[in-house]
Parts: C-alpha cells; sequence; structure tokens
C-alpha cells in the first residue's frame, strides 16, 4: 500500500457502489478499520496517503477492465470489527448480491 507504517490485518475493503456506463466505471468502496489511529495513517497528512492509494488502486481498476474509472474511498472506524459475526459474514461477497450491507457504525 506504500504507507510509511504498517496497516494492520484488521483492514477491509468493500465496494459500496458499482456504476457502469460505456466507457466508465464508477466505484465508491469503503476501507473499514478498528482503530482511529489506523484511519489516520491510511488518510496521512493533508490526505496525500489515500491519494496515492486511490491513485494506484484506480489504475490497477483500469487495466483490469479496460476502461476508465471514478474511484472514491471512504475510510471508517469500526471498532472491534472482526469480533463481530454479523458484521464478518456480510463482508462474505457471495452474501452481498441482492443484500443491503449492515456497515453503518
Amino acid at each position: 500500500m506504500g504507507t510509511s507504517q504498517e496497516i494492520p490485518y484488521s483492514t477491509a475493503v468493500v465496494i459500496d457502489n458499482w456504476e457502469e456506463s460505456p466507457g466508465l466505471l464508477r466505484l465508491a468502496a469503503i476501507i473499514f478499520v478498528e482503530r482511529q489511529g489506523q484511519k489516520a495513517i491510511l488518510i496521512g497528512a493533508r490526505g496525500l496517503k489515500m491519494k496515492e492509494i486511490g491513485t494506484r488502486a484506480r489504475k490497477q481498476i483500469e487495466a483490469r477492465f479496460g476502461r476508465k474509472v471514478f474511484l472514491e474511498l471512504f475510510v471508517k472506524v469500526h471498532p472491534r470489527w472482526r469480533d463481530s459475526t454479523g458484521f464478518v459474514s456480510a463482508l462474505d461477497f457471495r452474501r452481498m448480491v441482492g443484500h443491503e450491507m449492515p456497515f453503518e457504525s
């Protein structure tokens, strides 16, 4: 990820919105962390780390899908999300299809 500090394994990324149109893929992703300090590491000073992460991710997605990508990233603190059986179960992509996700904390 290119952060100067280690991001712990208690980070989860979820695609919150996916919209396709000819030539453009619009994505909104939520990065869940367990502590405010982890959020600060991801965002970085003046948001520069988040911009770098987003740019790298967008370029990889564009290469994969062969079209322009508009990517929005949000970082949310969800304390002890790994201990929440319902939340962890909701992260399973097979359960996401056609279902609302309980991501609001």
